[in-house]
């Protein structure tokens, strides 16, 4: 997992400091997948399925 605590690439660049912060994601969401903004990963199919997944709500907001 990138920016986890624990490097994972031999060179440690899944923890390297330009790309981890204290609020940057733990996981990085597969292709099939959309980031919430509190950084949690969903399927797609939850985007717009009529329940809300993302703690804000944002997978059920109509894009503006």
């Amino acid at each position: 997992q990138v920016c986890d605590g624990s490097a994972d690439c031999p060179d440690g660049s899944d923890e390297d400091t330009q790309i981890c912060t204290a609020t940057s994601p733990a996981e990085v969401c597969r292709e099939d997948q959309a980031q919430c903004p509190e950084r949690t990963c969903i399927d797609q199919s939850q985007v717009c399925d009529g329940s809300v997944d993302c703690a804000n709500g944002e997978d059920e907001a109509p894009d503006e």
